[in-house]
């Protein structure tokens, strides 16, 4: 490359730019522009309870009261009767709950049986194998993932 030819050809590009006359702004730009700045950037459904408009406010509140105070007396006479087929088809989800239920219960009250019996001397042994046992996965796991890490690191 050729510095003087470079330093030309710069003065050239900065002389036609220069030359070129000045862009001029659409001229509905400004009013456009002003008018979005001045409009809220979220519809009013979007933006917090607060900032709605206070007729609509005044109306939501209305109708949301309503609907309330119809549905307390409502609910009484259509509740038992709207419920009745939902409970009939969950009825057997209920019953394995159920039977879960009470076999957790069961086991809780073996093991508190057995403690009970076997005396606080085996919960210190029992908490400390846990303990130990949860040392040894999280040393292993760092061992094994250390090992195999340093294969990539080598590459």
């Amino acid at each position: 490359m050729n510095p003087e030819f470079d330093k030309q050809l710069e003065a050239e590009i900065d002389r036609a730019l220069k030359d070129l006359p000045d862009l001029a702004a659409p001229p509905n730009l400004l009013p456009r522009t002003l008018s979005l700045i001045a409009r809220p950037a979220a519809p009013w459904h979007a933006r917090p309870w607060s900032a709605w408009p206070v007729g609509l406010r005044a109306a939501y509140l209305v109708v949301t009261l309503g609907a309330v105070a119809a549905a307390i007396p409502g609910w009484r006479a259509v509740g038992p009767r709207l419920l009745a087929p939902i409970v009939g088809r969950l009825a057997h989800w209920r019953a394995g709950v159920e039977c879960l239920w009470n076999a957790v219960g069961a086991l809780t009250g073996a093991v508190a049986l057995i403690l009970d019996r076997a005396g606080k001397g085996i919960i210190l042994p029992c908490i400390l194998v846990v303990v130990l046992a949860y040392a040894a996965c999280v040393g292993f796991g760092t061992v094994f993932v250390r090992l195999s890490m340093s294969k990539f690191r080598k590459i």
